[in-house]
């Protein structure tokens, strides 16, 4: 016979007491719409399958977390 226990919190309340990674408090803080707007609209530049504003926020963690190279 199983018997079943009802969970003590949710997984989303058990994120929701984690605390905040640097990068997610930089993300937060930032306001990126102006910068995101010069950021040219070409397809041709940087890998397919990812937007703009995916990339600029690649690139600033790289910097914060101090991240040479980037291997594919």
């Amino acid at each position: 016979m199983y018997i079943r226990q009802k969970t003590f919190l949710s997984f989303g309340e058990i994120l929701n007491f984690q605390p905040q990674t640097r990068l997610e408090k930089v993300f937060y803080t930032l306001d990126l719409c102006k910068i995101l707007k010069l950021l040219p609209k070409s397809k041709d530049v940087g890998r397919k399958g990812y937007s703009e504003e995916a990339m600029f926020l690649a690139l600033i963690a790289m910097r914060i977390e101090d991240i040479k190279t980037v291997v594919d």
